[in-house]
């Protein structure tokens, strides 16, 4: 044995407590199953029908990854604790922001995805900041449980022919809520018996959500007569005489006067008309951005867009982080953004091929879509169905104009509050 070699083993020796056995070297990281041959089912609780899961999910996962199926569990007829309590829990969550807050983290289903992020060193700068923060908003450290696959936005949808038809200037982007009133104001009216209205609203608290006011606040209080300011924006628009309906409460219902052009305006998500253009090819409509407010320019109302997560439970954590980051890849994202789902990325060159596959939507002013950021309210857990009916009753009062703003504000913060201790008493 050489004078080196000795030296060697002899400090070798040393570090290993003088004569101990050493530690066994450790082993090199098992590769993920995204680089073998070897079949990898991962299974997707999701809300997506199995037509759209198809053509988003499996088709281009196959396409790049041949030994891997993802199998659809419809979160319509399968809960979550339904799926722990079977022991068949998912090891991927396709749904929306809403449903993070009501569905995955009470039963403890949110794992973050900081670790990987940091393990693969994957840039979030890619996105769009507005929907990362959002996300952040759920952890009490800034946990990131999931990343953004689908932007859903908002945006002023408008009749072109009823605008041309009562000359009226068209309207544009970037317009305040006042001017937009105004001009509901002059759309609205009553003409050879018929009953045309200028504008209405998806949801009631649109126009509160772009100033990020929530129902409830962090520690569990009302937070309605912080809503003054869009209160009263809400009252002026629904006082217009003729313009004063209840708020409809589905999307059917506000788009039914839309398609039969008796409604000049509707502030909705604009993929509900980008659906309908072959059903309706007669009406002639475009798109604006959403009206704001002077002192919040440039944000939108609160957009449930669609995430994806990985469960805790999951043994594929790496492979599913893996896929994910994919189906948000460029290409991928330039793949869906022209097939009509915008694109999570802040990349223009992306954006400017939203819908590119769709000819019948050629003209439109399609980029108003991406033109604002997205406002981040806080949402509480306890804003449940019930809540949200207390909020539309007090706003329909407000239509009705049976008592001033502050009136409905107070006795609506107590009837919530009332229903909060009720909802924490049930869960105890």
């Amino acid at each position: 044995m050489s004078i080196c070699v000795l030296a060697a083993f002899m400090a070798a020796c040393t570090q290993n407590g003088g004569g101990q056995e050493a530690k066994p070297a450790p082993q090199a990281e098992k590769p993920d199953r995204l680089s073998t041959s070897e079949p990898l089912t991962l299974k997707v609780w999701t809300g997506d029908n199995e037509q759209m899961f198809k053509e988003t999910l499996v088709d281009p996962i196959k396409k790049k990854f041949p030994n891997v199926t993802l199998e659809r569990i419809a979160s319509q007829e399968l809960s979550l604790d339904k799926l722990i309590a079977a022991g068949n829990p998912p090891d991927m969550i396709k749904q929306t922001k809403n449903f993070m807050i009501f569905n995955v983290m009470p039963v403890k289903m949110e794992m973050d995805l900081t670790p990987l992020i940091k393990k693969y060193n994957y840039d979030l700068e890619r996105y769009d900041p507005g929907l990362i923060q959002s996300m952040r908003s759920f952890g009490a450290q800034g946990q990131l449980y999931g990343l953004p696959t689908t932007k859903v936005g908002h945006s002023l949808l408008y009749n072109k022919q009823l605008f041309d038809k009562f000359a009226v200037p068209a309207p544009k982007d970037e317009m305040t809520w006042d001017e937009a009133i105004k001009l509901a104001a002059r759309m609205t009216r009553l003409e050879n018996g018929v009953q045309y209205r200028g504008m209405d609203l998806q949801f009631y608290n649109m126009i509160a959500s772009q100033l990020n006011l929530s129902v409830i606040d962090k520690n569990g209080k009302a937070n309605m007569s912080a809503w003054s300011r869009p209160a009263e924006m809400f009252r002026q628009l629904y006082s217009i005489p003729g313009n004063n309906v209840p708020i409809p409460g589905t999307i059917a219902k506000v788009m039914e006067p839309f398609y039969k052009e008796t409604l000049a305006m509707v502030v909705i998500n604009p993929s509900t008309m980008m659906t309908a253009t072959k059903q309706y090819p007669q009406l002639a409509w475009d798109l604006v951005t959403v009206p704001t407010y002077p002192e919040a320019p440039g944000v939108d109302p609160y957009t449930n867009y669609t995430y994806f997560g990985i469960t805790p439970t999951s043994k594929y954590p790496d492979e599913a982080f893996k896929i994910i980051t994919y189906l948000n890849s460029d290409e991928m994202q330039t793949e869906l953004n022209r097939a009509g789902y915008p694109t999570v990325l802040k990349n223009p060159d992306i954006q400017k091929q939203f819908a590119a596959n769709s000819p019948e939507l050629k003209g439109k002013n399609l980029q108003a879509i991406f033109k604002h950021k997205q406002s981040d309210p806080y949402v509480s857990p306890y804003f449940d169905n019930s809540v949200d009916s207390l909020v539309r009753t007090k706003f329909n009062e407000i239509i009705a104009g049976k008592k001033d703003n502050n009136t409905l504000l107070r006795e609506l913060d107590e009837a919530i509050d009332k229903k909060v201790a009720e909802l924490k008493a049930a869960a105890k």
